[in-house]
């Protein structure tokens, strides 16, 4: 969902600066750097909510069995049956997956942000100007 997110982000980012896009391959501007411009876009966006995301999973998890025990009290019974689950809920953040993860979702935001401007450069700069 989140990656679909960030594509959909980048398409719209580059559609809405079709414009300053098209000022910038009139002035000179190489596909290249243009694409560069959105790459690197695609990966602050990754990266950041790979970041908050980190931190949010760290909190949560810190706090897990307080959250269960709250959730459980609103529904009135356990969150997860102890038979089924066992009696201890995970309490640690793998590192290997940690960074699977954030190679994951780096690799997919600059993905995306080539793909945006690869759409962004094929655009015909004499009509984004008039328009």
């Amino acid at each position: 969902v989140a990656c679909s997110n960030i594509f959909s982000m980048l398409f719209i980012l580059a559609h809405d600066r079709r414009k300053e896009i098209a000022v910038l391959r009139a002035l000179g501007a190489s596909r290249p750097s243009i694409m560069a411009i959105f790459v690197f876009a695609g990966l602050g966006v990754g990266l950041l909510g790979s970041i908050c995301g980190s931190v949010l999973a760290a909190i949560t998890l810190h706090y897990l069995p307080q959250i269960l025990a709250l959730i459980g009290s609103l529904q009135g019974h356990a969150v997860l049956h102890a038979g089924v689950y066992g009696d201890i809920a995970p309490q640690t953040i793998s590192h290997v997956t940690l960074l699977f993860a954030f190679g994951s979702i780096c690799l997919t935001s600059a993905v995306a942000g080539a793909c945006a401007a690869v759409r962004a450069c094929r655009m015909n700069v004499s009509e984004a100007l008039r328009s």
